[in-house]
């Protein structure tokens, strides 16, 4: 496997993502709080090791996947490792590695599902639903052909490694899986 090919399929798949949620958001005016980092305080925060490569071979190229892998095989906390948090209730703070985060993370906020009847809808952050107009999230919903779903994207990034994408985990036990897997390609590339 080259490690190196992948990482670069996956990051742009990522700015391809990124830019389809974040147009979306823009255009409808349903945007993240400034600042805000509620969604990062969630245990249930999981990833696949294909996922976290991008961050695992950035890490490396900045000479710090050695620091970090030591950081992840001697935490024991469940909460994502990657936030820094800002404030005492944990409601404000930022991402340490937000170019190479993982897919979840690039759809937090407001993505679409597919309901049971075949229509989309959205899912929206709480947070978000408290600041924002009840109706902006109705004529967002209405546009059903705009909706991001985060199930196309999920699949897609199947079909770049599907061995990779096996089995989510916490976002910290993906990292250091996907760590060793770079670290092991720098060894035996030397």
């Amino acid at each position: 496997m080259n490690i190196k090919q992948l990482v670069q399929d996956l990051q742009l798949f990522y700015d391809e993502m990124g830019k389809a949620f974040s147009d979306y958001q823009q255009s409808t005016g349903l945007t993240c709080l400034s600042g805000c980092a509620k969604c990062c305080d969630n245990p249930n925060i999981t990833a696949t090791t294909l996922e976290m490569l991008p961050m695992a071979w950035d890490l490396y190229q900045r000479g710090l996947a050695d620091e970090w892998y030591e950081k992840l095989i001697s935490t024991s906390s469940e909460i994502c490792p990657l936030i820094e948090f800002a404030s005492l209730d944990r409601m404000q703070g930022k991402c340490t590695e937000y170019k190479t985060r993982p897919i979840i993370c690039r759809g937090f906020g407001v993505y679409g599902h597919v309901k049971k009847d075949k229509s989309k809808a959205l899912s929206v952050c709480k947070y978000i639903k408290n600041d924002k107009d009840n109706q902006l999230i109705q004529i967002a919903e209405s546009e059903q052909g705009k909706i991001p779903l985060m199930s196309e994207w999920t699949t897609r990034l199947l079909t770049i490694h599907p061995d990779l994408t096996s089995g989510y985990r916490p976002v910290a036990e993906s990292l250091k899986l996907a760590l060793e897997k770079v670290l092991l390609y720098h060894q035996y590339s030397l």
